[in-house]
């Protein structure tokens, strides 16, 4: 097989690959999954530590105190943080990936 057709064949996996995770690599396609995945675990709020926003996490575990007295708004921040990992992951992927060139 020649040089040529060497690259041409990397160059045809890099095109299958980046058209399967949307251009942003494997990790990019599965961080915001991992993200809410640790963010589905309830009182610590691994989504956000995840994402390196420690502080965000911490906040939070400092909301839970006073809405934890509360059966109402607690289940609303839960949710909430799962779905700010999630976002959050998935516009961290989008920044990094942004100045990528697709094909």
């Amino acid at each position: 097989m020649s040089e040529v057709d060497e690259q041409e064949h990397g160059t045809m996996g890099n095109l299958i690959i980046d058209g399967l995770t949307g251009g942003v690599g494997p990790w990019g396609a599965f961080r915001p999954l991992v993200a809410g995945a640790l963010a589905l675990i309830p009182f610590i709020y691994l989504g956000q530590h995840f994402n390196r926003e420690h502080q965000r996490g911490f906040e939070f575990t400092l909301l839970q105190i006073p809405l934890g007295l509360t059966l109402i708004l607690f289940p609303l921040l839960y949710f909430w943080s799962i779905f700010d990992a999630y976002q959050t992951a998935i516009l961290k992927t989008a920044a990094i990936h942004q100045d990528d060139e697709f094909f």
